[in-house]
């Protein structure tokens, strides 16, 4: 296969075959490839074959865990017929490369295609992206959302509050707002305050969604989504000032129904690990995950 640099209009080509599958994951968003460090975007290369697209990076941020790979593969975008056939061209392109084949984030579904992997594989638990039905998180019905319920009319009685799409002149909240939250956080939570500032460029983009929700004319909270070529709500972004009662609930809520209800699934992201937001994401009732192995051979 021949690899080039990836270049902004390759996601044109990307969402015409993505959005033919059922791709639950956001490892292919343009957004989270751009802003996160890890990916080191300048370096990353794509290739097509038989409708298959495959991207790889240079893991040139932590190289503790990376230090026999000169290349690590995103998950190919394909139909679930071609997966296996999309795993062995990668697993052949390392080999004539003469590296190590790496490959994150690779969901269940595409492990279900082998009998006999001939590579190792590891479940990420940290990585699992929760997975939701859309109609739950817009309506919250049922006793399972019973809390959620009572956040939501604790805040509507309490508060007048707007909830709208961000603009540029929200942009100083906005980045107070996460200033905050990032005060005395770990590493990981540092990381993401850049990732998040880089957001915010690509706010106009087709199919990201960024929204603010003011109480009295103050920033209570900002949310940052897309809608997938697969139809997959991504929640990228979701930061709230806690001084407000049933902030989260709301923003929650707010967002599902004004952005994400046309959507087949919503995916609120992985827990990174943090026990805090393990519960939180539970919480919120999910469906099921999109698993995240690494293979390697």
């Amino acid at each position: 296969m021949l690899f080039n640099k990836i270049k902004d209009k390759d996601f044109e080509y990307i969402s015409s075959i993505q959005k033919n599958t059922q791709f639950n994951g956001s490892e292919w968003s343009k957004l989270y490839l751009q802003s996160w460090d890890f990916f080191d975007y300048p370096s990353m290369e794509i290739a097509t074959k038989n409708d298959i697209v495959f991207i790889r990076f240079k893991p040139n941020h932590y190289t503790e865990f990376f230090e026999d790979f000169s290349h690590i593969y995103l998950p190919p975008i394909c139909t679930l017929d071609k997966a296996k056939e999309a795993i062995d061209l990668a697993m052949n392109q390392a080999k004539l490369d003469g590296e190590v084949f790496g490959m994150i984030s690779v969901p269940q579904e595409y492990l279900d295609c082998y009998e006999n992997p001939p590579f190792t594989y590891t479940l990420i638990d940290s990585q699992n992206e929760y997975l939701y039905n859309t109609l739950d998180l817009v309506e919250f019905k049922g006793k399972k959302y019973h809390s959620k319920r009572n956040h939501i009319a604790v805040f509507d009685r309490l508060y007048n509050y707007e909830f709208r799409r961000y603009k540029d002149e929200d942009r100083e909240a906005v980045e107070d707002l996460l200033f905050r939250w990032t005060e005395n956080q770990r590493e990981v939570e540092i990381t993401e305050f850049h990732a998040i500032k880089r957001s915010l460029e690509m706010a106009n983009d087709d199919n990201i969604y960024p929204y603010v929700l003011y109480v009295d004319g103050k920033l209570a909270g900002f949310t940052l989504g897309e809608i997938t070529p697969s139809n997959v709500g991504i929640v990228h972004i979701e930061k709230a000032d806690i001084t407000f009662n049933g902030v989260y609930s709301k923003l929650v809520n707010l967002f599902a129904k004004e952005v994400l209800k046309d959507c087949r699934i919503i995916n609120r992201q992985e827990d990174m690990g943090d026990e805090g937001l393990r519960q939180s994401k539970l919480s919120y009732k999910p469906c099921g995950y999109a698993m995240k192995y690494f293979l390697k051979a």
